[in-house]
């Protein structure tokens, strides 16, 4: 009776032991699967952070090289420099109505003048006269579409001016509201189409929003002198633009304020067989506030305009390099030296020899704008 007794002690010790052994082992198993469920987990919250981060340097390495590029696919360009904020620079502003914007960085001053649509001008390119209204969608009926190059085109012709850029715009009819605060920049940036940079759009957004009013001046072409009723030859009536009184407006509004105080004497050769050109340089010069003192042919004929500056001129020098900018932007890199004996004997400063590309970029129809 007693040996059963201690059997079934000894039996029951036994299962007890058992149990705890198994107790310890299915801890010891737990804890195990707990730690690899963790490090699982921290492997994966890894992976998904890089690959996050990865997504995010990406998104903005294609961002930080759109800067440099078109604001627009769709708008192309021929400007071989990018406008650094020191120069005037002049924009043709498109939204519901037509605008034509110089900002004066220097002077901190902003001239706006607006284009009326029923304004009759001639469109370049063998185009004719056209309301200014109808030059946009003219160009849109091209292929590829050109609304907006032919645009700026035309009122570069018009007034007699170099247009550095144009801005088209969806949803405001005033620009200078667009750069005022990064939030508002950021946000509005997506409704503007722009041959310029977003570098260069935003910049000049925010240099324009906070020109002050009495540094701001209006022009409603519409309502000014500039302006005049013209009849035309089936009789019909359409407004013009008296261009003798617009180059004094724009002389005294839009100059820019470095060639306007350097004072430097400028020539300007045709280099072409094409006559005229020379005088619609020398008068897109004048209006700039230029020196020019000689319109002449050059002895040579040139593919490419040249800009030529005298020995004691540095391409850093602001007028020149603005001036080569406009009109020959391949001497900025390395200065151009004239073989011309015509040009080499000229007593100006700066010469300026035009050459085929600005006849193809105003009269040729299928050339590059």
């Amino acid at each position: 009776m007693r040996r059963r007794k201690v059997k079934f002690l000894f039996a029951v010790a036994k299962e007890k032991l058992e149990k705890s052994g198994n107790k310890k082992k299915k801890t010891v198993n737990d804890s195990q699967k707990i730690r690899k469920i963790k490090k699982q987990t921290y492997l994966a919250v890894w992976a998904l952070s890089t690959l996050l981060l990865l997504l995010g340097i990406g998104k903005l390495f294609v961002f930080l090289s759109s800067l440099d590029r078109p604001k627009s696919i769709t708008i192309s360009s021929s400007r071989g420099y990018s406008w650094g904020g020191n120069h005037s620079i002049n924009l043709v502003v498109k939204s519901k109505t037509i605008q034509l914007i110089n900002l004066n960085p220097v002077d901190n001053k902003l001239t706006i003048v607006d284009v009326p649509d029923e304004a009759y001008i001639e469109v370049p390119k063998g185009y004719g006269f056209w309301k200014a209204g109808s030059i946009f969608e003219l160009g849109q009926g091209e292929n590829p579409p050109v609304g907006p190059q032919l645009l700026k085109l035309s009122l570069s012709k018009l007034f007699g001016l170099p247009i550095d850029g144009v801005i088209l715009l969806e949803n405001s009819n005033d620009i200078r509201s667009l750069g005022r605060g990064w939030f508002s920049l950021l946000s509005n940036l997506s409704n503007i189409e722009s041959d310029m940079t977003t570098f260069e759009t935003i910049r000049v957004l925010r240099k324009i929003s906070p020109v002050r009013a009495d540094k701001t001046y209006f022009l409603d072409l519409k309502h000014s002198s500039i302006t005049v009723s013209k009849l035309l030859p089936d009789t019909t009536r359409v407004l013009g633009v008296d261009t003798i009184k617009a180059d004094l407006f724009f002389r005294q509004h839009l100059k820019d304020a470095y060639i306007s105080n350097s004072d430097l004497s400028i020539g300007i050769f045709n280099g072409t067989n094409h006559p005229g050109l020379a005088q619609e340089v020398s008068r897109m010069i004048t209006n700039l506030g230029g020196n020019v003192i000689t319109v002449s042919n050059a002895d040579q004929t040139l593919g490419q305009s040249r800009v030529y500056t005298a020995d004691n001129l540095s391409k850093q020098n602001q007028s020149v390099e603005r001036i080569t900018q406009l009109f020959a932007a391949s001497c900025l890199k390395d200065k151009c030296v004239s073989t011309d004996p015509k040009v080499n004997a000229s007593r100006a400063q700066i010469n300026i020899v035009v050459g085929e590309d600005f006849f193809k970029k105003f009269y040729e129809r299928n050339s590059i704008f």
